[in-house]
Formats: structure tokens, C-alpha cells, sequence
């Protein structure tokens, strides 16, 4: 929830607290809570693939956020490109009034060793 300035003003300027009806505590309880109302937030997890590339850095993926894809030069730059663009993907889903997927277990990641047999050239 947004506060609307006219919103806030109201609050600042309300005309019970110059008529003694409601005293200045009363106001700052009430600019309080809507400002509380606006900043509520939920801690949300994702899994993150953290890939190494030939260049150098590492690539980032998402799997629960189609396309959200980043990249950074070391490991700690790579984490914050990852939860800048994680927080971007989830802003915009929001605005659009989508929801943002939650994955209810753990993915888990592993490495498989796969035995081919090679054509003879």
C-alpha cells in the first residue's frame, strides 16, 4: 500500500487536533500506522544457479523466474546482481498484480555422471 500525499497531508493537518478533539500523540499514531501500513514486507527465498564462465565471473539464474538471468564479475558481485534482479522481477510482478512464485520444497541441485558410447569416426 502506497500513502498518497493527500493522504499524509490530511493526517498532518487534521482538523480535529486544532480543535482539541483528538490530541498531536493521536495524529502521530495515526501518520504511524499508515506509514507502517506502506512499508509491511515479506521475506520471500529462490533458489539461485551460480555458473562460472570461460571469461571469467559467473552467469546467474533463477529457476522459479523465467528470464531472470544476471552476471557479475566475482562471486560476492554475482549475489548482488542476483538479488537486485530478483527484486526487480518480483517489483514488476507486483505492479502487474501477479503473483510471485514460491517453489513449496527445496530444489535440489546435483551432478550426474553419464556414461555415451562415442561413434567411431
Amino acid at each position: 500500500m502506497m500513502i498518497q500525499k493527500e493522504e499524509l497531508y490530511i493526517a498532518e493537518n487534521n482538523p480535529l487536533v486544532s480543535s482539541g478533539c483528538v490530541d498531536k500523540r493521536d495524529n502521530f499514531n495515526i501518520i504511524n500506522n499508515m506509514v507502517k501500513k506502506a512499508m509491511q514486507t515479506k521475506e520471500y527465498s529462490f533458489t539461485v544457479m551460480y555458473e562460472p564462465v570461460e571469461e571469467g565471473g559467473y552467469t546467474v539464474t533463477v529457476p522459479s523466474l523465467p528470464g531472470c538471468i544476471t552476471e557479475g564479475d566475482t562471486l560476492e558481485q554475482a549475489r548482488l546482481m542476483a538479488r537486485d534482479a530478483i527484486k526487480l522481477y518480483c517489483e514488476s510482478l507486483l505492479k502487474d498484480r501477479e503473483i510471485i512464485p514460491q517453489i513449496d520444497e527445496e530444489m535440489l541441485v546435483g551432478r550426474l555422471n553419464v556414461e555415451l558410447k562415442l561413434a567411431k569416426a
